[in-house]
């Protein structure tokens, strides 16, 4: 198999393997940094289609998710705040948060 070294580029393809120090945007946005001490990628706010998140225990912990409703907060606490409104808005009317409401569809409630 035929190797590629281009001299001073730091690019070099072996054994049909792309080897590189990093990965860069045309805008010089450095996405992935292999020999830097970060490991994240930076995807610079483009948006990642059809992406397989695969963990080793198959799981997403709810701490680990960034919030968009809560700027600097993530999942776990969105969800403490939900939690917090609707028990809020459920006591104040003398209910439970465990109830349920169903209708019968003929005009009455039942309370669960």
């Amino acid at each position: 198999m035929n190797d590629v070294h281009l001299r001073e580029s730091n690019l070099k393809i072996n054994d049909g393997a792309l080897q590189v120090d990093k990965i860069q945007a045309l805008d010089g946005t450095v996405m992935i940094d292999f020999n830097g001490s970060n490991s994240a990628i930076d995807f610079n706010g483009r948006t990642i289609q059809n992406m397989t998140l695969s963990l080793s225990d198959n799981s997403v912990s709810t701490s680990s998710v960034a919030s968009t409703n809560y700027n600097g907060e993530n999942l776990e606490y969105e969800l403490d705040q939900l939690h917090s409104n609707i028990n809020g808005k459920v006591s104040q009317s003398g209910w439970s948060g465990n109830k349920i409401i169903t209708t019968t569809n003929a005009g009455s409630y039942e309370y669960k």
